[in-house]
């Protein structure tokens, strides 16, 4: 009776034990390269008072965009924007993107040509 009691007991441990066993998952990698592929206006040449759409293509992991110029207006947030351009900034001027990750950061710059309608 001791015996089977006892042969019960471990059997009931080793389930125990081997039911307990923490699944492993694969982990994602988080360290995809930051990759700045392009800078794009559509159109690149607009009248005063109009606007184009700006957007930078970028692969990694939690990218950042901060968006600059050297002369007009910018709106939005994120990898596509809108420039609008006012009577002073007839000419060429340099719309800047500077895309960031955890680790590394790239800045590409466009040229947008702003004329007299």
């Amino acid at each position: 009776m001791k015996t089977k009691l006892f042969a019960a007991m471990i059997t009931a441990g080793i389930l125990f034990t081997c039911s307990c066993k923490k699944k492993e998952t694969a982990v994602p990698d988080p360290t995809t390269p930051l990759e700045f592929t392009s800078l794009t206006l559509k159109p690149d040449t607009i009248t005063t008072g109009s606007f184009t759409t700006v957007t930078a293509a970028a692969k990694g992991d939690n990218l950042n965009y901060q968006w600059s110029t050297t002369h007009g207006d910018l709106f939005g947030a994120g990898a596509s924007i809108s420039y609008g351009s006012a009577p002073c900034c007839v000419g060429t001027n340099k719309i800047m993107c500077k895309v960031s990750d955890s680790k590394n950061s790239i800045t590409k710059e466009v040229n947008i040509v702003v004329v007299v309608p």
